[in-house]
């Protein structure tokens, strides 16, 4: 899905931000007056470079939805810009360290500048982009949705009175119902049966509701055992009112 403007080179720069940390070891063998502080054996370097290695990999993995990560990509923001000012001021007040001007604090500036800028930039600029990413999550919630027909053949015991009093008295044990998207109690005089529709939000959640216990428990209700069929849902048209 094409993501275009301030997002996309943001993902960009989150990539190379992170290759860059992975990089940091092998910049120190070889830019050493650059990237290192250290002279001779030391044991501090190892210690920086698996921290940057980490934040490295996880860049990178913010790279897929940056604003979903901007805890993430905020905290690499401010800790360079701390880092490299720290690394300045050292790097000026020790003349044996003035090759860090043109190494890493250079590149953590650029690195801090660059990611704040495009991430402001980029807020908002993702709407259609999410909006098509709710678009598909919703309609794949609706492929996940089941329903349930549960029916009542009365027959020669059929009592309209009963079975509305049945349903005001159930009503409230299905509200709020973890899984349940909605239940509806009908009757048809008619043909002298109760029917009961559930939409249910996985076919685990109805599996799970529908025990055998509880088809026992109805049918002393209504006096008969019910009969339970399950029933893909192709689309949902829910219209709430206050």
């Amino acid at each position: 899905m094409a993501v275009v403007g301030p997002l996309r080179y943001l993902r960009v720069v989150l990539v190379l931000a992170g290759l860059a940390c992975l990089a940091l070891y092998p910049l120190m063998l070889f830019w050493p007056t650059g990237w290192a502080w250290h002279v001779g054996h030391s044991a501090y370097p190892m210690m920086l470079v698996g921290i940057y290695a980490t934040l490295g990999v996880f860049l990178i993995v913010a790279a897929r939805d940056p604003l979903a990560h901007l805890s993430l990509i905020w905290f690499t923001v401010w800790s360079s810009v701390i880092h490299g000012g720290i690394m300045a001021v050292q790097a000026v007040t020790q003349p044996d360290q003035m090759g860090h001007l043109a190494g890493d604090v250079p590149a953590l500036s650029i690195v801090a500048i660059a990611l704040a800028v495009l991430t402001r930039r980029s807020r908002g600029t993702d709407a259609p982009y999410r909006s098509k990413i709710d678009t598909f999550n919703s309609a794949r919630k609706e492929c996940d949705m089941i329903g349930v027909v549960v029916t009542f053949r009365c027959a020669e015991i059929f009592d309209e009175r009963s079975i509305r009093k049945i349903a005001e008295s159930a009503r409230a044990r299905f509200t709020g119902m973890p899984g349940l998207r909605s239940k509806a109690f009908t009757f048809n005089s008619g043909k002298r049966e109760a029917m009961n529709f559930y939409v249910w939000d996985t076919e685990d959640a109805a599996k799970a509701f529908f025990t055998e216990d509880l088809l026992q428990r109805v049918a002393g209700l209504y006096g008969v055992r019910p009969h339970v069929e399950f029933v893909q849902i192709a689309a949902l048209v829910e219209n709430n009112r206050a």
